[in-house]
């Protein structure tokens, strides 16, 4: 006889809360291991701008910073957080991933 939902469901949950008690069996654990954050120099950033072909006014609004933000960082005057980076080092890798931020 097939499981219901609800019994699924329940079964589920009891299985989470046992792995949540230390029962690793009755789950799935992956170790990750990510990228580290780059260190972009001003040149880098710009490059990273031209490749995905927007002014610093649309690239500053994909990123969800100030045009002065990119400026500074363009100049040299100042560096982008962690969040940036990320942001930055996926332009870098898929310019055009900024397009998916663009209505229209």
């Amino acid at each position: 006889m097939d499981k219901s939902l609800f019994d699924s469901l329940k079964e589920s949950l009891n299985e989470g809360i046992e792995f949540a008690k230390g029962d690793l069996a009755k789950g799935t654990v992956r170790n990750l291991t990510f990228k580290s954050l780059p260190e972009l120099s001003d040149e880098e950033i710009k490059s990273i701008r031209e490749g995905t072909h927007l002014s610093a006014a649309a690239f500053a609004n994909v990123l969800g910073v100030s045009v002065k933000t990119i400026e500074s960082w363009e100049a040299g005057r100042s560096v982008p957080n962690g969040p940036s980076k990320r942001l930055l080092q996926m332009f870098k890798e898929k310019p055009e991933f900024t397009k998916e931020f663009i209505v229209s």
